[in-house]
């Protein structure tokens, strides 16, 4: 048996589709973008955006673990 953490690209798809559903689109799109282009993270740009910034941080740590 297997201790492998196993998370495919599809469920985090749809949990972060799930999170975005709270949040001004747009605003989280834009805070995802930021982080995944290395942009430091903005102050005062909204609740949504700072949502988009975390979830794409959180991400880029999971992938950086090697979890498939």
């Amino acid at each position: 048996m297997s201790n492998e953490v196993m998370v495919s690209d599809k469920s985090l798809s749809a949990q972060i589709a799930a999170i975005a559903c709270n949040y001004v689109v747009s605003e989280f799109i834009d805070g995802r973008q930021d982080c995944r282009d290395g942009i430091p993270h903005k102050d005062g740009k909204g609740e949504s955006y700072d949502a988009g910034y975390s979830v794409q941080y959180e991400l880029e740590q999971i992938q950086s673990t090697g979890v498939n």
